[in-house]
C-alpha cells in the first residue's frame, strides 16, 4: 500500500461517512459538512450555527498529511 496515495482516500471515506450519519438526524439550527483542501491534504469536520441563542462554530475532527504521516 503507498500511504501517500491511500491515506488521504481512507481519510476522507471514514470523516464523510461520519458526517453523513450526523446528517441522518439533522438538528435544522446545526449544519455539519465536510471540508477538504486534497492539493495540502487537510480534511476538517465541521458543525456551523445556533444553539440556544449561541453561535456554534466547530471543529469535530481536524486531519492533515504531512510529511507522509497523519497529524492531527
Amino acid at each position: 500500500m503507498d500511504k501517500l496515495t491511500e491515506y488521504p482516500k481512507l481519510i476522507r471515506r471514514i470523516i464523510s461517512e461520519y458526517v453523513e450519519l450526523c446528517n441522518r438526524r439533522p438538528n435544522k439550527d446545526i449544519e455539519t459538512f465536510l471540508i477538504v483542501d486534497e492539493s495540502k491534504k487537510h480534511y476538517i469536520w465541521m458543525n456551523l450555527g445556533w444553539e440556544n441563542g449561541d453561535r456554534i462554530t466547530g471543529i469535530t475532527v481536524y486531519v492533515r498529511i504531512r510529511d507522509g504521516k497523519i497529524k492531527d
